[in-house]
């Protein structure tokens, strides 16, 4: 029988948390955000102990509309906002997620995704579309393509795309009928006393079931909790309320990368449980 399941660490900084990514296997990365100094504060977590690599940290204190976009397994990359009215965003700046010093900007493309190895990017000219591939660790374009070439690069998107989803990285279903017939069991038994319950994100990992479901409390604000079950005995290894009010149905609260369950909790905090325990 497995034992009740624990936070392995918790982590919280300065304002509301505004994104995070995986950085490799081996870090968390991403940024809070401070609506009334409209600063961000970016941060660098040991995805397994918790050790924090930064905290709280301000790229630069004059700019307020910058924000971040993707990670690598070395580079948080962010953007610019040049038209706050239009959300228009232009630039791309390569921090190093270890120490957040610039490795690299560009001032005029604009982020699409990137490999391993490279970055790409487009640029607007009047009507026309143009496409470019940076070295990643450099900025240093390598590669312009043309925008009758763009099924080229569309490719490698959606290559690189399927390569993510094939990642051992778990994140939830949204839809209970593609649960097994044991997860709709034990989402039926967590939830039977509860009214106006949302929608239930779950993740199966072999005998595990992760997942959260949202009850309504008053007219337009939710309850949001975590559950983790053992499907094997049914019994309930772990719960924790994540949002007490919200006034929305939260969708992608939480995701699995080898074998460590990251959520978050109220915008505030993220909090990892090692599932092999």
């Amino acid at each position: 029988m497995r034992k009740i399941l624990k936070p392995a660490w918790k982590f919280s900084q300065s304002g509301n948390l505004w994104s995070i990514y995986s950085s490799g296997k081996n870090f968390l990365t991403g940024e809070t955000k401070d609506k009334s100094s409209k600063k961000s504060y970016f941060f660098t977590i040991d995805a397994k102990s918790g050790k924090i690599i930064l905290k709280d940290y301000i790229f630069n204190e004059k700019d307020s509309f910058i924000s971040s976009i993707a990670a690598s397994e070395k580079l948080l990359f962010l953007n610019r906002l040049v038209n706050p009215e239009l959300a228009v965003h232009r630039g791309i700046i390569a921090l190093d997620i270890m120490t957040g010093n610039k490795i690299w900007e560009n001032t005029e493309l604009e982020y699409m995704f990137h490999t391993s190895n490279f970055v790409y990017t487009k640029k607007i000219e009047f009507e026309n579309i143009k496409y470019q591939k940076l070295d990643i660790n450099t900025g240093e374009i390598l590669e312009n393509y043309e925008e009758n070439e763009n099924s080229i690069i569309f490719e490698i998107r959606k290559q690189t795309f399927e390569k993510d989803l094939e990642s051992e990285n778990n994140f939830p279903v949204f839809n209970i009928e593609f649960a097994s017939e044991k997860a709709k069991e034990i989402f039926e038994y967590e939830t039977k006393a509860e009214n106006g319950i949302g929608d239930i994100e779950f993740i199966e990992l072999n005998t595990l079931l992760i997942f959260t479901y949202h009850i309504a409390i008053e007219k337009g604000f939710f309850e949001v909790y975590i559950c983790i079950y053992d499907k094997t005995d049914g019994k309930k290894l772990y719960k924790e309320k994540i949002y007490k009010k919200a006034p929305l149905v939260f969708p992608d609260n939480f995701f699995i990368m080898d074998n460590y369950l990251y959520f978050i909790k109220e915008k505030k905090e993220i909090i990892a449980i090692n599932l092999n325990d």
